[in-house]
């Protein structure tokens, strides 16, 4: 019975990813934690956001009122951003000032988060603008985006992703997508 209880101890333990284990000595933003808040008040406030899709030069313009799970969907690249996980310790140099915070890949590493900057104004957060370029796979695609979020009063007001996705044989097929919550 004793060595069943122990045995059932380390098979638990061996299950859980190294990803999720707590990550906080490292001091990175928690970004994943302000996302999940900014879906509750976008959700709780019954907020829409206008959407402009621009792909390989061709514009569209629609306008949503999404519910948490739409939101959830609707924020989930924001996620791409986010440092913590336990295989990126030691993987960024941080440049903490007055007014911002910002983490840069050091050479060496072969992370897709390749820069993100927090900008505050009085305390606030007013900015989040980060690099991911994926190239993991990179014979068969490039993904590479830029993400920049905007808050006014401690709620995402503006959201924009540019970049490229690049597939074999294919073209690079630059494109843009602008939110502006309402």
């Amino acid at each position: 019975m004793k060595y069943s209880l122990i045995i059932l101890i380390v098979l638990f333990v061996s299950c859980i990813e190294p990803d999720a284990i707590d990550t906080q000595e490292k001091g990175f933003y928690n970004l994943d934690s302000l996302v999940t808040g900014q879906l509750f008040l976008l959700s709780d406030q019954n907020k829409s956001v206008r959407k402009t899709v621009q792909i390989d030069g061709k514009q569209e313009l629609q306008k949503f009122k999404f519910d948490s799970v739409a939101w959830s969907e609707e924020l989930t690249i924001i996620r791409d951003l986010d440092l913590n996980f336990a295989r990126y310790r030691g993987a960024y140099n941080t440049l903490d000032t007055e007014d911002s915070l910002t983490y840069l890949l050091k050479e060496g590493h072969a992370i897709p988060v390749k820069s993100v900057q927090y900008k505050f104004e009085e305390g606030s957060l007013k900015k989040i603008k980060g690099v991911y370029d994926d190239r993991k796979a990179e014979l068969i695609y490039t993904a590479y985006r830029e993400i920049e979020l905007y808050f006014k009063e401690g709620l995402l007001s503006k959201y924009v992703i540019s970049g490229y996705q690049e597939m074999i044989f294919k073209d690079q097929i630059p494109f843009m997508v602008t939110g502006e919550i309402e």
